[in-house]
């Protein structure tokens, strides 16, 4: 378009530079009015040729983006991933088909493969995981260390035959609390001494009847408290 302005004011000089041609008042003002559509036409030119570039642009992008989302992988396989700490230390570990544990510094065989994560203290130690076993076990565990050395300290676990249990360990690793629903529906709780013997042993029926039992601090029986209580 700026072309075309170029070459009608070209012409115009061209005219008026011609010797013994005058131009007409009316060709003046045809002139005038060509000159001016023909600038209109520019600026409509260059808003189409600017509109057409974005959407343009716009359409490139979304093919790259759809481009992307098709070639990106689907699914990630892999057997083992570890996040380490700035020493390089694995704190969190996914892995499957593990069979050793480290504890108080040593590597120890697992008699059963287990799949699942691990959390580790900053030596590399665990100190817990949730993971499945190959025997049908699912489980979830936190270790504590004492001067006792690591034990289990606090236990979810669903077994294969239907039960589950919730239990809370102490330092030397006896099992002071424990929750189960068994394999029948029936509820048992049960607190228990050092020597792990129950000292409150609570089990709840299926039909709902209740049975109770309780030792006092003299190893006597306690009744079990009124119903409604």
């Amino acid at each position: 378009m700026a072309f075309l302005v170029t070459l009608l004011l070209s012409c115009e000089m061209n005219i008026a530079a011609e010797p013994g041609i005058a131009r007409e008042p009316h060709m003046e003002q045809e002139i005038a009015a060509l000159k001016k559509q023909v600038q209109r036409q520019g600026v409509l030119l260059r808003w189409s040729l600017g509109g057409w570039a974005l959407g343009a642009s716009l359409l490139l992008m979304g093919s790259g983006k759809a481009t992307e989302g098709q070639t990106s992988p689907q699914e990630l396989k892999l057997r083992r991933l570890a996040l380490v700490d700035a020493k390089g230390v694995e704190r969190v570990v996914l892995e499957a088909d593990r069979t050793e544990v480290r504890m108080d510094g040593q590597v120890i065989k697992t008699k059963t493969a287990r799949h699942g994560l691990t959390i580790h203290k900053s030596n590399g130690d665990e100190v817990g995981g949730i993971g499945i076993l190959d025997n049908g076990y699912t489980a979830m565990v936190l270790d504590g260390y004492s001067a006792h050395g690591v034990r289990e300290r606090v236990g979810f676990r669903v077994s294969p035959d239907g039960s589950s249990s919730f239990y809370v360990n102490d330092a030397k690793g006896q099992a002071r609390a424990f929750l189960e629903v068994d394999d029948k529906s029936n509820t048992r709780f049960k607190l228990q001494d050092d020597q792990e013997h129950p000292q409150v042993d609570v089990l709840v029926q299926p039909d709902g009847k209740v049975e109770w039992k309780g030792v006092s601090a003299q190893g006597k029986q306690v009744a079990p408290p009124p119903k409604g209580n």
